[in-house]
């Protein structure tokens, strides 16, 4: 399965799309008989009512018949070779068919949803199907599937010529056995030549559009086109955990090794006593491999059950509900992560603790015993390696915050604050009535300080239309643009600040549109954009949009309608009377209770029947950065763990040291040492260790969060104080995690550590 994605280029930009238009999959299957089916998508949400009741539903996906041929979806109840043939027929999830009959047979009932007409209303919808089963992770969601054909019933134009130049759905294609992607990838050149070149050289347009066929597999974890389906994971935050989970590993490993080793005068006497024997070194290593693996095997078994434990925590960060035993090869990858582990972590001491002399040993000489592998240089190493992993982690959980921080308090280029979003859900009743709602809602100014509406929210974009216009020079210039379907009030509203020009007015009679002429308002980014020096160069400029003539009346100040990690785009704002999804008013934050209040009442005495639904724009704005906060908060968990980890280790060290040092410890008591002087002489090794990983790390956690940062379009910058304060939380971490273990030998009574002498 590939899905159609597109390549534009125009005299301004480049850009990739994931949409197509309505004709492109009955063309592309009449063409290429490698093309066994197609099915083509309009996502969108509406109002469904079920006799007196009204429900807000999302993922409604408009689907062809062969919905169930290309995507082998499966049907409880109803024929999945008819159940979409029809116009104004629905398929039901099991879960909201629950939802809207309870007990009751679905099949046949009918249902009301608020699109695909003119009657203000709603359409009827007879239920011909209820999916077998909840839909299965995807990078598209549904609940409710509708017959495409209704769509084209409303509005049989797509499939025309005019349908051609409407980029506003997805169209998957179902290749036969054996097709190549790549062969057939190679010729859409010449289906652009057959229906593309002909309509754009009618119109004068010198667009190029290149086809791309995208495998469905690709699509979650590695696409980040403009108008997505739906928000998309991301390989990059999957390796990056991955990687965190490798090191996390490690951090434990080399605690393994290191106290293995450092304790190995534990196991001395019994390996020399057993070499004397005859006990051979192979024997030796292969019983100290397998307590290592098996206290790998018993880790993992608790791993299980810490984990199910934890799974409603892990749903919580993640919004993903993916449980330790939905994913079939988890247990065998656990053991055989367990037995590899084992046996690398176990590898090293055992090599050396089945390297002791015997007669060393017995002696009671334990470094001549481990010759040259008793040196305690790998040890030194094996901490640095652990804290610079640290280190690197507590730098990259600063600039996380501190990027997540910078999104928040952004100045977006319009007054956020005390927006309050009422969504249209497609009702014509409020789109007709919408004059008088707003002359009786804004007359209240103490609690609502004004009202527009617009075509969508300024968060994660909006679509685009092709323009012309000319550069300062007379040439004509084409681009497609994002445009805003806004009314006379939008930038008022919004706090749109205007460089240049005015903004629409009712007291002019040509900004009024009509069938053929409407005046334009524009960013500073179309500016520069289409080769005006300055704001004031654009004011009068001739422009065109959809077939509508007119010309720049107003520049106003770039402002973002998308995520931060896009750049702010050229985009036009003209004026509309019917294009509507959303009222936005401002209002009296101090006293938003009564204001919300207030709303609904005028809301439901205009329209008594319409669903009434509220958000406030700033609450809006945060989803869009949900992926990338749940990034940083499981990116802390994971980095405290790392921490943490570490610090076992260290307090193991610490603790041996301590313990190899009694007597010198006892003696340097006696002569007069002091507690503090004992801490710093346990303590300074470490603390030496600590520095020597921030010079290693700071680096490396550099140039990874700098690369990290440059998914961003606007973006913070390293600062110096992020190194120094991981390298100082690093630093007294360590302090502490030793001074606990150095105060317990510094204050032991010296009697007792020396009475044995």
């Amino acid at each position: 399965i590939v899905r159609i994605t597109g390549k534009v280029s125009t005299e301004t930009e480049t850009f990739e799309h994931a949409v197509s238009c309505v004709p492109m999959g009955p063309a592309l299957k009449g063409d290429y008989p490698e093309i066994q089916d197609f099915v083509r998508f309009d996502p969108h949400d509406a109002v469904v009512k079920v006799g007196d009741r009204q429900f807000a539903e999302e993922y409604l996906l408009t689907v062809d018949p062969s919905f169930f041929s290309v995507f082998n979806y499966k049907l409880q109840q109803g024929d999945v070779q008819t159940a979409l043939n029809e116009p104004n027929t629905v398929v039901l999830t099991e879960e909201l068919a629950r939802k809207y009959f309870g007990a009751q047979d679905p099949i046949g009932q009918s249902l009301t949803i608020l699109q695909y007409d003119t009657s203000g209303r709603g359409a009827t919808y007879r239920v011909t199907g209820v999916l077998e089963g909840k839909p299965r992770p995807s990078h598209f969601n549904f609940n409710l599937l509708i017959s495409f054909s209704t769509f084209l019933k409303y509005d049989p134009s797509l499939l025309t010529e005019e349908g051609w130049g409407d980029n506003s759905y997805f169209t998957y294609l179902l290749l036969k056995p054996e097709t190549s992607v790549a062969a057939l990838q190679a010729k859409m050149p010449d289906f652009y030549k057959k229906h593309l070149d002909p309509i754009f050289s009618k119109h004068g347009s010198n667009s190029r559009w290149e086809f791309l066929l995208q495998p469905v597999s690709d699509i979650y974890l590695h696409s980040d086109r403009r108008y997505e389906i739906g928000e998309n994971g991301s390989a990059a935050n999957l390796y990056i955990f991955g990687t965190i989970g490798l090191l996390i590993l490690l951090i434990a490993g080399i605690n393994y090794v290191n106290m293995a080793t450092a304790r190995a005068s534990k196991y001395a006497r019994n390996v020399g006593v057993r070499k004397a024997l005859g006990a051979q070194r192979g024997q030796l290593a292969r019983q100290f491999l397998a307590e290592s693996v098996l206290t790998a095997l018993l880790a993992v078994s608790l791993t299980m059950v810490l984990s199910w434990l934890c799974q409603p925590v892990f749903e919580n960060m993640t919004d993903k509900a993916i449980g330790i035993f939905d994913v079939p090869a988890l247990p065998s990858l656990l053991v055989g992560t367990a037995l590899l582990f084992g046996l690398v972590a176990g590898a090293y001491p055992a090599f050396v603790l089945s390297g002791f002399r015997p007669v060393a040993v017995l002696k009671g000489n334990l470094d001549a015993a481990a010759g040259n592998s008793g040196k305690v240089g790998l040890r030194k190493m094996l901490v640095v390696v652990q804290f610079s992993i640290s280190i690197a982690l507590i730098v990259s959980v600063l600039v996380i915050r501190g990027q997540m921080d910078f999104i928040r308090n952004k100045n977006l280029g319009y007054e956020k604050d005390a927006l309050l979003a009422l969504k249209v859900n497609g009702d014509q009743t409020v789109i007709r009535g919408i004059e008088a709602f707003r002359n009786e809602v804004t007359a209240n100014q103490t609690l609502i300080k004004g009202m527009a509406h617009a075509n969508t929210l300024p968060i994660n974009g909006t679509g685009n239309n092709g323009v012309a216009t000319v550069d300062n020079t007379g040439k004509i210039v084409r681009s497609a643009t994002f445009r805003y379907s806004v009314d006379y009030d939008y930038a008022q509203v919004l706090g749109l600040k205007f460089l240049a020009g005015r903004n629409f007015s009712r007291q002019f009679p040509s900004d009024t549109p009509t069938d053929t002429t409407q005046n334009y308002v524009l960013n500073e980014a179309a500016v520069k954009a289409f080769g005006w020096e300055t704001p004031e160069l654009a004011i009068g400029k001739p422009f065109q949009m959809s077939g509508r003539r007119g010309q720049v009346i107003g520049i106003v100040e770039d402002f973002n309608f998308n995520s931060l990690k896009h750049k702010v785009e050229p985009l036009v704002m003209h004026l509309t009377a019917t294009r509507i999804s959303q009222i936005i008013l401002r209002i009296d934050m101090s006293h938003a209770p009564q204001a919300i209040a207030e709303v609904e009442a005028k809301w439901k005495k205009h329209f008594p029947e319409a669903y009434f639904e509220y958000a406030f724009l700033d609450d809006k704005l945060g989803t869009q950065y949900r992926s990338e906060l749940r990034f940083g908060s499981l990116f802390g968990v994971f980095s405290l763990f790392s921490i943490f980890i570490a610090c076992l280790g260290l307090f193991g060290l610490a603790a041996y040291t301590a313990e190899r040092r009694t007597k010198e410890i006892g003696i340097r008591k006696v002569l007069g040492a002091s507690v503090a002087g004992i801490m710093g002489l346990l303590a300074k090794d470490f603390i030496k260790l600590v520095l020597v990983a921030v010079l290693i790390s700071s680096p490396i956690a550099y140039y990874f969060m700098n690369l990290w940062l440059s998914d961003f379009a606007y973006r913070i910058e390293l600062q110096w104080w992020m190194f120094v304060a991981a390298a100082l939380a690093a630093v007294i971490v360590a302090t502490f995690t030793v001074a606990i273990q150095s105060i317990r030998a510094a204050l032991a009574n010296p009697v007792e550590s020396l009475r044995s002498e």
